[in-house]
């Protein structure tokens, strides 16, 4: 049973990680020097993370908002 439930946990992450991939690159410019990649709508995928991992970056959130002060 543990088994199924790691094996299902792990298909769960692998769609993540390639629905973030697509993301990001749906979302790709040329950068200045044309010999790389530059994410154009940083917007889109934070709130991609926000929404799969919203404890994460409810805590990197915080985190910044005290080195702010």
């Amino acid at each position: 049973m543990n088994d199924t439930k790691f094996l299902i946990e792990l298909a769960i992450d692998k769609n993540n990680l390639e629905a973030l991939v697509h993301l990001i690159i749906d979302n790709a410019e040329l950068d200045y020097s044309k010999k790389n990649l530059r994410i154009t709508n940083d917007n889109t995928v934070m709130q991609f993370i926000k929404y799969l991992y919203p404890n994460t970056y409810k805590d990197k959130l915080e985190e910044l908002k005290k080195e702010d002060y």
